[in-house]
């Protein structure tokens, strides 16, 4: 292996310690410590037996420069010693002072290998303290070629540590001196292109001052594509006060097609080479989609539109007012269909944020102050419907399914020809399961009345129940409290509004919160009454005709 440094003068010395079996004579191979006995010269080996220094020849023999042979042999455990002498000598050396060349690899091992290139010239030259790690190999004619080179020097003319790390590289044509490729200058900023970068990157077309280049894929005729800044040319360009552009080829190897473009102004246009906003979308028949900084009340505005001027570009749009997101359609979008407020609500139909809570408001009018958490209403007195679900499946399935914590508690299904209302009945989800014993009892209790509703102008008397009176009779049956009153009622957009208020004051103190009654819950009381009045009658029927055949 190649050694720097200084040609060694001193002798090695080397130490082989064996302890002897009973009557040994010849001592060789490894000793006691692994080491394999050798020596360059007899004359230079000294040997010790249980530390009694033995004479040449007469006491023992050195001549194979692997063995020492004893004249007496050692007895059981006796220690020999052999220590041999040689001087240090290395072929292969490369001058201090001179230097040279290797023709072998080499390796450098360490905690922390460390190559240190000084330049000891004194000189503050740009340029100038220069170290060069220089990259040659062989052509095959035996040529021997410089491919690249990795070089530090100094970089400006103070008397400073500023530096510069230059990467060059041979395009075929620089023989000996390769181009410089890319540099990193004392301020970080890394040129390719260039050797003054004045960017964190800064790359540059051959031969110009000002255009920067990055170039993705390939950019031309010919090519699939790609993305490329340059500052001239019939492709991907950007020109100084110009637009940054973005090309793609097409499946046929044809020219690139200019896909995508951000102007000199910062709009961004996608279909067109110019647009309408800050972003244009547009197809071939100029139908987009355009963000809009339009006023301070108004902090942006996403246009839908299917022309290229007028309202049919902006007829319908979504606008943020700072707090709320608002979508309108209609000529110049001057109504207003749908609206998010900060608070999550969604309000269709209606402007009003005062919902009494709700996050979902569908309505065609603003004139309402109901309460449920989901209204829906038509103020067309002809209309024969508020809502119409359609399932497109001739084998029906499921309308609505009723979640809680995403667990299914009930339903409205279809089979395709009728409806099916259904609660949460499995076996499964049931314990203590015993049987109705009380049926009549409880029936007898039950108050069946007749009645007309406050609302129903016709006053037509209808059968039911009274919701208070059949709670204490089955009280799964009916929700609320008796006589409890909901919270205060809101003024709302339609309301007709006294001076001093305004929408979102108290409207009504309260109101009533009514109780509601499941009627489906009384089936199986009914039914358990029916049960045990079917089994009376059965009784009786069986005495009946017991007494009829005496």
């Amino acid at each position: 292996m190649p050694y720097i440094g200084n040609q060694p003068g001193t002798g090695v010395r080397n130490r082989f310690i064996y302890t002897a079996t009973a009557s040994q004579t010849t001592f060789s191979g490894a000793d006691d410590n692994g080491k394999t006995l050798k020596y360059a010269d007899s004359d230079f080996v000294d040997v010790y037996l249980n530390g009694i220094c033995l004479v040449p020849v007469t006491d023992y023999t050195s001549t194979s420069k692997t063995s020492v042979v004893l004249t007496q042999a050692a007895s059981l455990n006796d220690t020999l010693e052999v220590i041999a002498y040689d001087i240090a000598t290395i072929a292969d050396t490369v001058s201090k002072a001179d230097g040279g060349t290797f023709e072998g690899d080499l390796g450098i091992t360490n905690a922390s290998p460390d190559i240190t290139l000084t330049n000891n010239t004194t000189e503050d030259t740009d340029g100038g303290r220069e170290s060069t790690v220089t990259f040659k190999g062989l052509q095959s004619g035996g040529e021997e070629s410089t491919l690249a080179e990795i070089r530090a020097s100094h970089d400006g003319t103070a008397d400073d540590q500023k530096g510069d790390l230059i990467f060059k590289t041979n395009d075929g044509s620089d023989n000996a001196a390769p181009t410089e490729a890319m540099r990193i200058d004392s301020s970080q900023n890394v040129g390719i292109g260039t050797s003054s970068p004045s960017h964190l990157i800064d790359g540059r077309l051959s031969g110009t001052s000002s255009g920067e280049v990055i170039s993705v894929g390939n950019i031309g005729t010919g090519s699939f594509g790609g993305i490329a800044v340059s500052d001239g040319g019939t492709y991907p360009v950007r020109h100084w006060g110009s637009s940054l552009e973005f090309y793609t080829g097409n499946s046929s190897y044809g020219s690139a097609t200019e896909r995508m473009r951000i102007d000199s102004s910062g709009n961004v246009n996608i279909g067109v080479s110019s647009g309408e906003g800050t972003l244009t979308v547009a197809s071939s028949g100029n139908k987009g989609l355009v963000l809009r900084q339009n006023t301070a009340a108004d902090r942006f505005k996403f246009f839908v539109g299917d022309g290229t001027s007028g309202y049919a570009v902006d007829e319908n749009f979504i606008s943020s007012d700072n707090t709320n997101l608002r979508f309108l359609a209609g000529g110049s979008g001057t109504t207003e269909v749908m609206q998010v407020t900060s608070g999550g609500a969604v309000l269709i139909g209606t402007t009003s944020s005062a919902n009494q809570g709700r996050k979902l408001l569908v309505s065609d009018s603003t004139s309402t102050s109901s309460h449920g958490p989901f209204k829906v209403e038509n103020t067309n007195s002809s209309a024969d419907r508020v809502m119409t679900m359609n399932m497109n499946n001739s084998s029906g399935g499921s309308l609505i399914v009723f979640d809680v914590n995403n667990a299914a508690k009930g339903s409205i299904t279809t089979n395709g020809s009728a409806v099916a209302y259904n609660t949460s009945s499995d076996y499964r989800l049931k314990e203590n399961v015993t049987d109705v014993t009380d049926g009549i009892t409880r029936v007898k209790k039950l108050q069946p009345r007749r009645f007309n509703w406050i609302a129903d102008e016709t006053n037509t008397v209808v059968d039911g129940f009274l919701a208070h009176e059949a709670q204490t009779i089955v009280p799964e049956a009916v929700v609320g409290t008796k006589d409890a009153m909901t919270e205060e009622v809101l003024y709302v957009d339609g309301d007709e509004i006294p001076d001093g208020k305004k929408v979102g004051d108290v409207k009504t103190a309260s109101t009533i919160d009514p109780q509601g009654i499941d009627q489906s819950k009384l089936v199986p009381l009914l039914t358990a009454a029916l049960q045990e009045a079917i089994a009376k009658i059965e009784t009786l029927e069986t005495k009946v005709a017991a007494l009829e055949a005496e």
